[in-house]
């Protein structure tokens, strides 16, 4: 006799990502490179976006841009954390340099 589906022990499977997928590192525009999640074609979800200049950007996006937490390191130690907001730091974080100075 097989198992009744109704009363199976399995999970069903929940898309917790809401239609994300991560992808591998790709090269997008300018020669950054992108490693996370995606929906369509567009960054969306938590990833990190990387330029040739040595800036990093670790954090959410949103419609291709970054939006929400996130961390901005810059080549010359500059740190930010705290929120973005259009593809900019919306001033609701803090800014550490490399000498130890922060703003908040």
């Amino acid at each position: 006799l097989e198992e009744d589906t109704f009363f199976s022990t399995q999970s069903p499977k929940v898309d917790d990502n809401h239609g994300r997928e991560s992808r591998p590192e790709q090269e997008v525009a300018d020669g950054a490179r992108y490693t996370g999640q995606w929906l369509g074609a567009k960054k969306e979800g938590l990833g990190t976006l990387k330029w040739p200049s040595g800036s990093e950007y670790i954090g959410a996006f949103k419609e291709d841009q970054p939006c929400g937490d996130g961390t901005l390191r810059m080549p010359d130690g500059l740190v930010y954390k705290g929120q973005f907001s259009g593809d900019r730091a919306n001033n609701e974080g803090m800014c550490f340099q490399r000498d130890g100075m922060y703003y908040v």
